[in-house]
């Protein structure tokens, strides 16, 4: 019949579901008869030894393909952290990575860098692998190595983005908990061991923050060698931690 109208019912005949892709995801299904919540989940990978095996330490968390795309940049930055409990309470860091394409589509460049690495991750244990399947493809995967007995890894994405601008899902990203993904990472592939960022600084001055006994902290002037620098450390004691900062050169952790 036509020409039949309803004022109310009490749900859409139909049911819909509402989804989310992104930096985050999530869906939920609606029928008009109640409120309904969504749940939504950061985009990221999850890999790791599930048990005590360590026969194939390395996962693969991330991958690329680029097919006869000239001049193209791809960039991904992830918040790294180990999932179980973690003895030096600093296994985590922001790890980013960049990779380049000629104009034939092939590897031109690329690097996988910490922005912040903190004393708990072995920049070794984190590649960028790339290789050339063919004249027009670009095939780029990221591993990291999990040596250890119960060791994993979440990797958040905090941004995806090309060259002029920011978009999401141009990664494919794995979660694989297992007694060991793989040995070794494939040899047909070129590998890009990931390293350290560094950070500088243009201080004229020389500032030194000391902590005393009772935990506060104290300003002084900054004694020879360093004579523009900042420099963080426990007066308390004969040997504690120092952190440096020199001028126009590294951001420095370690003991005294």
């Amino acid at each position: 019949m036509s020409g039949i109208s309803v004022e109310s019912a009490a749900k859409w005949t139909n049911a819909r579901t509402l989804t989310i892709n992104g930096d985050s995801s999530g869906s939920v299904s609606i029928d008009g008869s109640q409120n309904v919540t969504m749940s939504l989940v950061r985009r990221g990978a999850s890999v790791g030894q599930s048990n005590n095996s360590t026969t194939n330490p390395w996962y693969k968390f991330a991958s690329l393909s680029l097919s006869g795309a000239a001049y193209v940049d791809r960039n991904i930055v992830f918040h790294v952290y180990r999932t179980y409990a973690d003895s030096t309470n600093c296994t985590l860091g922001i790890l980013r990575v960049n990779v380049r394409a000629t104009s034939a589509g092939t590897w031109a460049s690329g690097y996988i860098v910490w922005e912040l690495l903190g004393a708990g991750i072995n920049p070794a244990d984190f590649v960028l692998a790339h290789k050339n399947p063919s004249d027009t493809s670009l095939s780029i995967e990221l591993w990291c190595k999990c040596a250890a007995t119960y060791t994993g890894y979440h990797f958040d994405v905090i941004s995806e983005s090309d060259r002029i601008s920011r978009n999401t899902n141009y990664w494919t990203l794995y979660n694989t908990w297992s007694e060991g993904s793989q040995a070794e990472i494939p040899s047909d592939y070129t590998q890009v061991t990931s390293v350290i960022g560094t950070i500088k600084n243009n201080l004229q001055t020389g500032i030194q923050i000391i902590g005393t006994d009772e935990s506060r902290l104290s300003f002084t002037t900054l004694n020879s060698p360093y004579t523009s620098a900042i420099i963080i450390k426990d007066a308390g004691v004969t040997y504690g931690h120092n952190m440096l900062i020199r001028p126009g050169g590294n951001l420095i952790l370690g003991g005294r």
